[in-house]
């Protein structure tokens, strides 16, 4: 959390969330997140294969 605050603060921006794969559902979660709603946080599931959304699209470049 510490990191994203920072992060957050060097960016001078409000809102920072570092997503993580969870690689059983092929979803990324928010895992931290600076300045977000915490049941935004809580509830935000992103189908990897969603190409329509840029987490999604980044992550997929990853693997390419």
């Amino acid at each position: 959390q510490k990191i994203i605050q920072e992060v957050a603060r060097l960016l001078n921006v409000t809102r920072v969330s570092l997503m993580l794969l969870d690689e059983q559902n092929k979803e990324l979660t928010i895992e931290c997140a600076v300045g977000i709603d915490k049941e935004i946080v809580k509830n935000t599931r992103i189908k990897l294969e969603d190409s329509s959304n840029i987490s999604s699209w980044v992550a997929q470049s990853c693997f390419n």
